[in-house]
């Protein structure tokens, strides 16, 4: 199974839908800021989508802001990240993926890619899908998972 991880589009999200629609992707975790464009990206990719609001994501405050998902039997953690200040440091988000014993937490917020396992969890970020700030390449995390198999990979694109 190919898993896109995507964040922080910011209504920038045409380049990466042709992206993902090109990889084929089987479905896609969107970590937030801007989750309209995860609905649109459902539409043009025709699959259901996974996603929490992040905090520029204002008006869905009643939306979760982490989601738990069973995947292969592999637990992943869904957030943006802004709650658990990854700004700061990531102590907080490693704490709490251990603590729902995860193994996998996907954030954003940062707009910086995080590819790292610590102690048997992975943190992943997919970065920034658009290009829009600080004049940075389009990011995304292509995750291929299966019961032998969890293996992210960074994918840059012309955003």
């Amino acid at each position: 199974m190919k898993i896109a991880l995507a964040s922080d589009t910011h209504g920038h999200f045409e380049a990466l839908a042709a992206e993902l629609l090109q990889e084929k992707v089987d479905r896609v975790l969107f970590a937030g800021d801007h989750l309209r464009d995860a609905w649109s990206l459902a539409r043009q990719l025709h699959l259901s989508i996974d996603a929490v609001p992040g905090n520029c994501d204002l008006g869905y405050a009643q939306a979760p802001g982490e989601l738990l998902l069973s995947i292969w039997n592999r637990r992943i953690l869904l957030t943006h990240g802004h709650r658990y200040r990854v700004k700061n440091n990531l102590h907080a988000l490693f704490y709490r993926g251990q603590e729902l014993r995860a193994d996998a937490v996907v954030f954003g917020h940062t707009h910086q890619v995080c590819c790292e396992a610590v102690n048997d969890l992975w943190l992943l970020n997919p970065g920034s899908a658009s290009v829009w700030y600080k004049n940075q390449q389009a990011t995304y995390i292509l995750l291929h998972i299966d019961e032998q198999n969890f293996r992210p990979e960074v994918r840059y694109f012309q955003g």
